[in-house]
């Protein structure tokens, strides 16, 4: 999950003055940032105004706040508002001490649900709340990009401290190599959030390739340029062998890496590589392992399919 400290500088700054600039039209006394990822919430910034509420009141609203986000359904033009105290019903002492609120779900690219924006009071009557709702969705939007980008930084930060030596690079791509690879598929916790993680396996078949062998080794740095353009900052890349590549990336359904896959292949297609893809899903309680066996079994299948074809 992102934390503040995730954050660089200049987006942090940003941040702050998105605050600012809220509470200077809506003034409600606390807005907070906070990151969401799988059923776990942490409050990332805040910019507080003299707002008297305690933490525990904070977080426990917060944890409300983000247990209705998770078991409703969310969209980017969406607000939750309230402007007066809140009913009997809706909660206990603690959540009805904030007397007046809006929020807003942050989505990454993807459309997946990453944090939210709330500005929060503990008195009613707040003005500007309701005319102000284009805004906050608006400074939303842009947190979202702001979230997501850092958000992407930091786990390729983490790829890079974790399989930076010599001994888990590829020489020639630079990508992992198969022991890097073999690594990251048996690590038991290795997850961005509680999504579906989709596994693909390439081969581009250097076996149809003719002449010197620079040639091969020019299409594997085409086809390795190529792989790396279509993933995006969370995503892992790894050369497994002579001709074959394999990649992880966060998904939110097989849909996702289907549509993936053909933007893997309409990327090797116009870098004039030859290549049969296969892809597998694993869910958050298999492991990417399983996953990787059966994406290797479907390139197969293909392949065969292909040659017996020719």
């Amino acid at each position: 999950m992102l934390r503040s400290d995730d954050v660089s500088i200049a987006t942090a700054d940003a941040i702050r003055t998105l605050l600012l600039s809220l509470h200077a039209r809506i003034p409600l006394k606390l807005w907070m940032v906070t990151a969401i990822e799988g059923r776990d919430w942490q409050l990332v910034f805040t910019h507080n105004a003299g707002c008297n509420l305690s933490d525990q009141q904070v977080n426990t609203w917060l944890r409300w706040f983000c247990a209705m986000l998770l078991a409703n359904e969310y969209r980017a033009d969406e607000s939750f508002v309230e402007e007066g105290a809140l009913s009997a019903e809706n909660g206990t002492d603690i959540h009805r001490a904030v007397k007046a609120y809006i929020g807003v779900p942050l989505l990454d690219d993807s459309n997946r649900l990453i944090g939210a924006l709330c500005g929060v009071d503990p008195e009613p009557d707040v003005a500007g709340i309701r005319s102000g709702e284009a805004l906050v969705r608006r400074t939303a939007t842009l947190l979202s990009r702001l979230l997501s980008m850092e958000a992407h930084v930091a786990t390729q930060r983490m790829l890079v401290s974790k399989w930076s030596d010599a001994t888990r690079r590829d020489e020639l791509t630079g990508l992992l190599n198969r022991r890097g690879w073999d690594e990251l598929m048996h690590l038991p916790h290795f997850r961005w959030g509680e999504e579906l993680q989709g596994v693909i396996v390439i081969d581009i078949g250097l076996h149809g390739v003719t002449g010197e062998a620079t040639t091969a080794r020019a299409v594997l740095l085409r086809a390795a340029s190529a792989l790396t353009v279509s993933m995006r900052g969370q995503d892992a890349v790894a050369r497994l062998g002579d001709d074959s590549f394999g990649i992880v990336l966060r998904c939110d359904g097989v849909a996702m890496v289907e549509s993936v896959v053909a933007r893997i292949e309409l990327e090797l297609a116009t870098a004039g590589v030859s290549a049969v893809t296969g892809y597998s899903t694993s869910p958050p309680a298999s492991s990417l392992y399983e996953a990787f066996v059966c994406a290797c079994a479907v390139t197969t299948q293909r392949k065969h399919a292909l040659s017996s074809a020719d």
